[in-house]
C-alpha cells in the first residue's frame, strides 16, 4: 500500500553503476526523503558512521566488495536502518542469503521504478515504527525508573500482595523498616510478619475485605523484623487494580502504612515522665514522714531485743526474738522499697563517659560469682573484645547489671546445673550490646508486657521496681532492653548501647 504523502527519512544508494545511482538517489529524493549515492562498500561504511541512515539500497556484485557483506556491516552498525538488496543475477541462494542477514526487501533488476519508491516507503515506515517503539521504551524505562525513585524516596511502607498472599512488590521503606532484603521480601507474606497471632489473623482478614473490592480499610499491627524487634505500623489496604470490584482472586492489593514506633515510644515516654514528675512531688512530701516511723520501729526493735535478750525464760526469749527477726525483715524490705522509689522518682545525675565494658563486666562477675558459687551454680563471663567502649555512667550500668545477673540467680534457684551467662559484643559501627542469659525456665509469655510496669513482679518478696528502673537508667543512657525467651526455657535480657570510641590515654 502507497502513499501520496511526502516521505522522511535518510536513504544512502549504494552501487558501482555511478549513473544508476545518482539516478536512484534522484528518482527517491523527489518522494521527500534526503537520498544520498556512494560508488563502493568501503564509502558507503564510512559515510553511514558519519551519518547513519534510515534505509540503504544495496548492490549485491560490486567489483570492490561483496553487497552482502556489506549488508551484514549494515545491520551490525545501523540496527535500526533497513536494507533493500538489488541484483541483475537474481538466485535462489542469493535471495535466501539476503532475507537471512535481515534484509527488507530482494529486487531483481532491472525493476520498476514506482514498485522501488513503494518499497522504499515501507522500509522507511519500518524503520520510524522501530525507533518509536525504542524511544517509548526508552521513556517507558525512564518513567519507572522515576516512579520507583518516587516510591522508594517516600516515607512510608508500600507493598503489593498478590493473590497467593504473597509480596508482589514492596518499596524500600519497606525494606528498611523490616529489616529484610527486597528478595526475601518477595517471597514471604505479611501475615506471617505479624508479632501475634490475632494480629496475623486480622491482617489477613483485612487483605481479604480490600480484596473483595470494597473500600479501603486501615488497621494498626505490630510486625517483626528480622532482627527479632517490633514494629508499630498503621496500614490502608486498597485493591489497586480497577478490574478487582468484580470480586475476581487474581487483583493486587495495595498496602501504604506509616511506621509509628517511634511516635508511640515517645507518647509512652512522655506519659512516663508525666508519670514520675507525679511521684517525684509526691516522695518529696512522704519520703521524710516515712522514713522517721521507720527509724522509730527499728530503734522500738533494738530495744525490745535487749529486753528479749534478759528474759530469764529461754522459750519465751526465743519466740520474742523469733517475731523481732520477722519485723526487722519486713522493716528491712520496706526500708528497700522507699530507696527503689527515690531512685525511680528522682533518678541521680549521670556523668557520661566512654566505659570499658571488659572491665565493667569484670567487676560484675568478681561482686557476683561468689553468692552464685556458694549455690552451686556456675557464672560465665565472655567480656568481650578489649576495644569495646559504651558511652554511658558506670555507676548506674554496673546497678543495672548486678539487677539483671540477681534475676538471673533467682530463677534459677533449686536447679542443680543452673548456669548465668554475661557477655559483651560488638553491634555494628554505633552501637555495642551486653547479654544477661540464664538456663532457667524462662519467661512466662503473659508477663511479658509487664516486666517493665512499675510494682508487677514474680517473686515472692520482690518490689517490682527493679526493671522499672533499669529500664529507666538504658532510657536516659539512649539505650534498650529487650527479654528473649524462647520455649524450649531459658531468658536472655540483650541491652544496647550507643558504642564510645576509646578514650583518649592522656
Amino acid at each position: 500500500m502507497t502513499t501520496d504523502a511526502p516521505q522522511t527519512g535518510s536513504i544512502l544508494i549504494v552501487d558501482d553503476n555511478r549513473d544508476l545511482a545518482d539516478n536512484l538517489a534522484e528518482l527517491l529524493r523527489d518522494d521527500g526523503p534526503s537520498t544520498a549515492a556512494a560508488y563502493a562498500p568501503g564509502t558507503a561504511l564510512t559515510m553511514m558512521r558519519e551519518q547513519p541512515f534510515d534505509l540503504a539500497v544495496i548492490d549485491i556484485r560490486m567489483p570492490e566488495g561483496s553487497g552482502m557483506s556489506l549488508l551484514r556491516d549494515v545491520r551490525r552498525s545501523c540496527p535500526e536502518a533497513e536494507v533493500i538488496v538489488m541484483t541483475a543475477n537474481a538466485s535462489l541462494n542469493t535471495a535466501m542469503g539476503a532475507l537471512h542477514e535481515g534484509a527488507f526487501a530482494y529486487l531483481e533488476k532491472p525493476f520498476d521504478p514506482q514498485h522501488l519508491i513503494t518499497l522504499c516507503r515501507r522500509a522507511l515506515t519500518q524503520t520510524a515504527l522501530r525507533r518509536e517503539r525504542r524511544r517509548l521504551q526508552q521513556d517507558l524505562t525512564r518513567s519507572e525508573a522515576l516512579y520507583r525513585r518516587v516510591v522508594d524516596s517516600v516515607d512510608a511502607l508500600i507493598v503489593g500482595i498478590g493473590p497467593d498472599d504473597r509480596l508482589a512488590m514492596c518499596n524500600q521503606g519497606a525494606v528498611d523498616a523490616l529489616g529484610y532484603s527486597r528478595t526475601a521480601l518477595l517471597s514471604t507474606s505479611l501475615v506471617s510478619l505479624a508479632a501475634s497471632e490475632a494480629g496475623g489473623e486480622r491482617l489477613a482478614e483485612v487483605v481479604a475485605s480490600a480484596r473483595a473490592g470494597r473500600k479501603p480499610v486501615t488497621m494498626e499491627v505490630t510486625l517483626r523484623r528480622s532482627d527479632g524487634s517490633e514494629r508499630v505500623t498503621h496500614w490502608t489496604f486498597s485493591p489497586l487494580e480497577p478490574g478487582a470490584r468484580d470480586g475476581s482472586q487474581d487483583s493486587l492489593v495495595l498496602g501504604v502504612a506509616s511506621d509509628l514506633t517511634d511516635r508511640v515510644d515517645l507518647e509512652r515516654r512522655a506519659a512516663e515522665a508525666e508519670a514520675m514528675a507525679s511521684i517525684a512531688t509526691l516522695t518529696a512530701g512522704l519520703a521524710h514522714e516515712i522514713r522517721n516511723p521507720l527509724n522509730a520501729a527499728a530503734l522500738q526493735l533494738q530495744l525490745l531485743e535487749r529486753h528479749a535478750d534478759k528474759l530469764a525464760d529461754a522459750d519465751g526469749r526465743t519466740k520474742v526474738l523469733k517475731r523481732v527477726a520477722i519485723v526487722e525483715a519486713e522493716l528491712a524490705r520496706l526500708t528497700n522499697l522507699l530507696d527503689d522509689f527515690l531512685n525511680l522518682a528522682k533518678p541521680q545525675r549521670l556523668q557520661l563517659s566512654p566505659i570499658a565494658l571488659r572491665g565493667l563486666l569484670q567487676e560484675v562477675h568478681a561482686l557476683q560469682e561468689p553468692a552464685i558459687r556458694r549455690a552451686h551454680l556456675k557464672f560465665v563471663l565472655e567480656p568481650g573484645d578489649t576495644d569495646l567502649f559504651a558511652l554511658g555512667d558506670h555507676g548506674t550500668l554496673k546497678q543495672v547489671l548486678v539487677n539483671l545477673v540477681v534475676n538471673a540467680f533467682d530463677a534459677l534457684k533449686g536447679q542443680t546445673d543452673g548456669r548465668v551467662k554475661l557477655r559483651a559484643f560488638a553491634q555494628g559501627e554505633t552501637r555495642v550490646g551486653i547479654e544477661v542469659s540464664d538456663n532457667g525456665p524462662g519467661i512466662a509469655p503473659e508477663i511479658v508486657d509487664n516486666l517493665f510496669t512499675p510494682f508487677f513482679t514474680s517473686k515472692e518478696a520482690g518490689t517490682g521496681l527493679g526493671l522499672t528502673i533499669v529500664k529507666r537508667i538504658l532510657d536516659r543512657h539512649g539505650g534498650s532492653i529487650q527479654f528473649v525467651s524462647p520455649h524450649g526455657g531459658g531468658t536472655t535480657a540483650r541491652i544496647s548501647l550507643e558504642r564510645s570510641p576509646a578514650p583518649d590515654p592522656c
